[in-house]
């Protein structure tokens, strides 16, 4: 805090408090470094981000980030139940990539697990809450990296 007597009328001093944090925050208003982008910003924005579809679903993925990012236009699964995604690899085999615990926030994407860089594709099952080591359902999606 600092003070500053100001006088307004001949020998009457009017005494005048003054924040220095209001002064602060408006130098840190214009210097603020920029905020990192996300992870998943960082996927969705690479350079080489190459976007896959299917029906309901969108897949964004950076090969030199080894990083996806899908996004999804499904309806909730049934009570008990939960969407995970896998990425399938070149020998075939599926392995978790995460899960999809509420379909209104995956439309803006969710970033996945695991090495997207080596799949070649993606799918999405229904499998019980709290998702399982390997698909025990039909894939409700299909997305083919090519």
């Amino acid at each position: 805090m600092f003070q500053v007597i100001a006088s307004t009328i001949p020998g009457f001093a009017k005494r005048t408090t003054h924040s220095t944090r209001s002064f602060a925050s408006l130098r840190t208003r214009e210097s603020r470094p920029p905020v990192a982008a996300s992870a998943q910003q960082q996927v969705l924005r690479a350079s080489d981000a190459r976007t896959y579809t299917d029906r309901s679903t969108t897949v964004v993925r950076s090969a030199s980030l080894k990083k996806a990012v899908v996004k999804v236009s499904l309806p909730p699964p049934p009570a008990g139940k939960v969407y995970e995604v896998w990425l399938q690899h070149p020998d075939g085999h599926m392995v978790k990539a995460g899960l999809i615990p509420d379909v209104s926030r995956a439309r803006d994407g969710v970033l996945l697990d695991g090495d997207a860089a080596t799949a070649i594709g993606a799918g999405i099952t229904v499998e019980p809450a709290g998702g399982s080591n390997s698909p025990t359902s039909v894939p409700v999606a299909l997305v083919t990296f090519s």
